[in-house]
């Protein structure tokens, strides 16, 4: 775009009365270059109001350079508040540009992360205000320039309840945004939504066969599961890994029954009533409240909520006859549906089982 004679004469001139307004002594190529930015920013939007689509693409590139130039010193930044040509309007209350996520990542602790418009190395702080609590004040750490930390004590079910909190964002030329958000601090359980799982494998054998083509049980939560398989050796013994994380064994062997507890009376299991015959197996894993927050840690990282389940062989030779024939999934008591079927047990798809546990509406 051309620059005429008399602009730079003018943005000269300009300069000249912004740097006594100022009172000290500024550095004058910057201003002088915003000067000459800003007239022909002007200049582009006047013309493409009278209709020359030509200075759109114009007016943009001088924005932005503009705004780009507006932060590389403080000269500047007084500059553009004596032009009134703050890039962020002063003391505009809960913006859009101003976002804020709160994340109770621990029983203690919730995570405070800013994001804004403003490119970081702009920023000149930001404050973290509290306007409202349910009784008891979290202590604030900032642990970033956009970030922060607030903490219960030891004692996190006292801190239960909602926060108001307003987060105050000030630039280099001290320019200030500002959001108010709320959020709860809650009971969080350890293991999060992995927690309260309880595995059973089975296995129905002799008499029981008549049982694999129907419903064969009620007793289990009141549910009818429909059980397959059934072999008559000893190489059934499988460790059950949660996303490569070892949680239990199931043992499936028939012999050894008593002192193994996998017959369907040791777990109090019956067939509406009736008892199923002691060749049948069954065997249960509970996952502990360790190994659930094992995972649930590792599903954080890795961003899969979905919980794997591979059966492996735990055989001494390392041989085990055939896939595990029917599971059945309990979380806090309750079972939890094959997305597939709508039925509440699973047929393992060789020695592999993914489940969505985390999704709200798996349970029966």
């Amino acid at each position: 775009m051309e620059i005429k004679e008399k602009t730079l004469l003018g943005s000269f001139v300009n300069m000249l009365q912004k740097k006594r307004v100022l009172g000290k002594e500024v550095k004058t190529k910057p201003i002088s270059l915003y000067n000459l930015l800003l007239t022909n920013y002007k200049f582009a939007k006047a013309e493409h109001k009278k209709g020359k689509k030509e200075f759109k693409e114009k007016a943009e590139i001088l924005e932005k350079l503009m705004n780009e130039l507006a932060y590389q010193c403080e000269d500047i930044c007084l500059y553009t508040k004596i032009n009134c040509m703050e890039i962020w309007s002063v003391n505009v209350a809960d913006i859009p540009e101003v976002q804020i996520k709160a994340e109770q990542t621990t029983p203690y602790t919730v995570q405070l992360q800013a994001t804004t418009d403003l490119p970081e190395n702009q920023v000149k702080s930001v404050d973290w205000i509290e306007v409202t609590n349910p009784g008891k004040s979290l202590k604030l750490k900032q642990t970033g320039k956009l970030t922060a930390e607030l903490k219960t004590n030891n004692n996190p079910s006292s801190y239960y309840g909602e926060y108001k909190y307003r987060c105050e964002v000030t630039n280099i030329c001290g320019v200030k945004r500002q959001k108010t958000f709320t959020f709860r601090i809650k009971r969080i359980r350890k293991g999060g939504c992995f927690a309260g799982l309880k595995f059973y494998a089975m296995y129905l054998n002799s008499g029981d066969y008549t049982l694999q083509t129907t419903s064969t049980y009620t007793d289990l939560n009141g549910l009818q599961v429909r059980g397959i398989g059934g072999h008559n050796c000893d190489n059934a013994e499988f460790k059950i890994l949660a996303n490569n994380i070892e949680v239990g064994k199931v043992y499936l062997d028939n012999s050894g029954a008593a002192d193994k507890h996998n017959t369907f009376s040791s777990v109090g299991i019956t067939n509406n009533g009736v008892a199923i015959g002691e060749d049948s197996r069954i065997s249960e894993v509970i996952l502990t409240p360790d190994l659930a927050e094992q995972i649930n840690q590792q599903s954080k990282l890795t961003g899969d909520n979905t919980l794997h389940l591979s059966f492996v062989c735990a055989e001494e030779d390392n041989y085990c006859h055939k896939p595990i024939g029917t599971m059945v999934v309990l979380k806090d008591g309750k079972v939890i549906k094959n997305p597939q079927t709508n039925k509440p047990y699973f047929n393992p798809d060789g020695n592999f089982l993914d489940l969505e546990i985390c999704k709200p509406d798996i349970i029966e």
